[in-house]
């Protein structure tokens, strides 16, 4: 069995490929030697790319370029973490005493 990401060169057909670049989406991408070459519609693809170059449908799928944070809880989480309350406290002590106890 092949794996798309075995492949060097090939075209993938989704519902819709997100670029995360303004004015640049489609329904396909097309790379070679391991670099996107293009981004577009399936049929114009279909056209440019040459006939050896393996053909992958995943027609419910939605393609995003590489690492993409599309739900934020988890980043925010991680930085309240690191964050200490200090409402409610009335003394410089007890904000210090806050402060360390957070360490």
């Amino acid at each position: 069995m092949t794996l798309v990401t075995d492949a060097p060169s090939g075209l993938i057909r989704a519902r819709r490929v997100v670029t995360l670049f303004p004015g640049l989406e489609g329904d396909c991408v097309w790379w070679r030697d391991g670099r996107i070459e293009a981004v577009g519609s399936a049929p114009k693809l279909e056209r440019a790319a040459p006939r050896d170059v393996p053909r992958y449908d995943f027609p419910d799928a939605l393609v995003t370029p590489g690492l993409v944070d599309g739900h934020t809880h988890l980043a925010l989480w991680a930085l309240n973490r690191r964050r200490v309350e200090l409402s409610g406290l009335r003394t410089r002590e007890e904000v210090i005493a806050r402060v360390a106890a957070a360490r």
